[in-house]
């Protein structure tokens, strides 16, 4: 009766292939490429609404005493929300 083995036989790294060449195959795709894009897209929109809206506290709009959370979230639903086409 043959033993049985709780392992499973894989072949070994380097018998399927580079790593690295496949990582870089990946990289150079349009796809990943769009993903890359629209990530930095995405941040700097993060970044541009995070600054907008520390710009706009510090000349005092959205409230009327010192700033606080409730301040920021009025500011927020008061502004026009941007529509996508």
């Amino acid at each position: 009766m043959p033993e049985s083995s709780s392992t499973i036989d894989r072949p070994a790294v380097a018998e399927t292939g580079d790593a690295s060449a496949d990582a870089l195959a990946l990289q150079r795709t349009a796809v990943f490429s769009g993903l890359v894009r629209a990530g930095f897209i995405v941040r700097g929109v993060t970044y541009g609404v995070i600054g907008g809206l520390a710009a706009a506290f510090a000349v005092g709009a959205g409230s009327q005493g010192t700033p606080t959370q409730e301040g920021a979230l009025e500011l927020i639903s008061g502004a026009p929300s941007p529509r996508a086409c």
